[in-house]
């Protein structure tokens, strides 16, 4: 009792639910924290929200979505992380290969690389790829599946985020097959991109084709930098660059780009 009260602490309880029930995905930890600072508030959930909970709620017996717009769909996945239950079964059933344009998943730890190769060699209208903690999902067989097996994609917007298994040589080559369509790229935390990716980019996306880069948390070295910083006509018609984490990436460096942006540059952060 004397040790109670000189540590309150001890006396202290959790609000989060039981470890089993715990929530394991980077996502679902930080909805938990979101969810717990409402704690108290008086809210009425939306009857779409309402919906969403329903479809998840019995989501074992979901087959196929069927064809619903991108931010449905993206609301059931995001529901579906939360509750730890996005597996390769999930998965499958979010994705449809005839009318999908947009693949967009918050949380892919659950995903195996197999079940992504599939979705990307079945998606035939693929224009907007959108993988954030990639994690082991997206890798060469992955890539292997959407570039050769999947001839009708025409990607125009390419995020990848947390890809371990993403290589150079890999992002070099989806550069390469897209570069009349790409207008985004955007990669953070992909930690074997190097010289390759940087050359396709300076190879295939010069003349005013790229109008958004977002790169985040890279492992490039000065001279790789130097090659970014050199390929000014990849950044002639950019609208939005992104450089976040780049050690390396000097105040002069950073001139050289912005000087080959001109007037086109509208956001830089």
């Amino acid at each position: 009792e004397q040790k109670r009260k000189a540590h309150p602490s001890l006396q202290w309880k959790s609000k989060l639910a039981a470890a089993a029930d715990a929530p394991t995905s980077l996502y679902a930890k930080r909805q938990k924290r979101v969810e717990l600072s409402k704690v108290g508030r008086s809210s009425i959930p939306s009857l779409f929200q309402l919906c969403v909970n329903f479809v998840v709620d019995n989501f074992e017996h979901v087959e196929s979505l069927g064809d619903v717009d991108n931010d449905v769909r993206l609301a059931i996945s995001k529901e579906l992380v939360t509750r730890n239950q996005l597996d390769a079964r999930a998965f499958e059933a979010l994705v449809e290969p005839n009318t999908m344009e947009t693949m967009e998943i918050v949380d892919c730890a659950g995903i195996p690389q197999d079940s992504m190769a599939s979705a990307l060699a079945s998606v035939s209208g693929l224009r907007y790829l959108l993988l954030t903690h990639a994690g082991r999902c997206f890798g060469k067989k992955a890539v292997n599946s959407l570039i050769e097996k999947n001839s009708t994609a025409k990607l125009c917007c390419l995020s990848i985020s947390g890809a371990y298994l993403f290589t150079d040589e890999d992002a070099a080559r989806l550069i390469e097959t897209y570069a009349s369509s790409l207008q985004s790229i955007s990669f953070q935390a992909c930690p074997l991109l190097g010289d390759k990716f940087l050359r396709a980019l300076q190879q295939h996306m010069s003349g005013g084709k790229l109008l958004e880069l977002s790169l985040q948390d890279m492992a490039f070295t000065a001279d790789q930098l130097d090659m970014l910083a050199s390929s000014r006509s990849v950044f002639q018609a950019i609208k939005s660059l992104t450089f976040q984490s780049l050690a390396g990436l000097t105040d002069d460096k950073l001139a050289l780009i912005l000087e080959a942006a001109g007037d086109s540059l509208d956001s830089l952060n």
